[in-house]
């Protein structure tokens, strides 16, 4: 399973602006995909939406140069995902930094431990996964409109010229950012990933 522990889940290019400074502050919720999580909720509520899901609340991680905690919540089925980890970042202050929901490939021969995947599951995109992605894609943007931006390049995780592109989309709301993106983990497979991050005044 992919984990992204910091706003590099998306690709430098399209981070956020405002990615320094004092929180802004947050005009709207989240996008409906990520319900029941929300921005307000305490550690002890999200534990409480999940209670036979295995969870982990203390990982490190970081919000550009901020540390954080993250809050992992492991195999959840989740509408428009299906199995998938959803994780929570606070920061010292206990306000939520972000959250995400991620899943991963599901074409076992693709899941490799200790090094990149066959050649095969890198360069070609997982027909599941990109099916999430586009569906995604669309009920994203029939409520918000296009993309602010969008990038297609080579993948930080990619190990040989002959690897598939990443493909990651950038919305700007009220206060925070949502990303969509399919991006090599660092086993070589695949995974589809949706954050919504908070934003930060230069």
């Amino acid at each position: 399973m992919a984990v992204f522990l910091g706003v590099a889940a998306f690709p430098a290019a399209c981070t956020p602006a405002h990615s320094a400074g004092e929180l802004t502050e947050i005009g709207e919720p989240v996008p409906d995909v990520f319900e029941p999580l929300s921005w307000t909720q305490s550690p002890e509520q999200v534990r409480g939406l999940f209670p036979n899901a295995e969870i982990r609340d203390d990982i490190p991680g970081y919000d550009v140069d901020e540390p954080v905690t993250v809050m992992m919540v492991y195999d959840v089925h989740w509408p428009r995902f299906g199995d998938s980890v959803a994780n929570v970042a606070r920061d010292g202050e206990g306000r939520i930094r972000w959250i995400g929901i991620e899943t991963t490939e599901t074409r076992e021969a693709c899941w490799q431990d200790g090094g990149p995947g066959p050649s095969w599951c890198r360069s070609n995109y997982n027909a599941e996964l990109v099916a999430i992605l586009e569906d995604l894609r669309r009920g994203i943007s029939s409520r918000y409109g296009p993309p602010l931006e969008t990038f297609r390049g080579p993948d930080p995780n990619a190990s040989h010229p002959g690897d598939a592109k990443e493909l990651a989309y950038r919305w700007r709301r009220v206060g925070f950012d949502v990303s969509l993106s399919i991006n090599l983990a660092e086993d070589g497979a695949w995974a589809v990933s949706l954050f919504a991050m908070r934003q930060r005044r230069p």
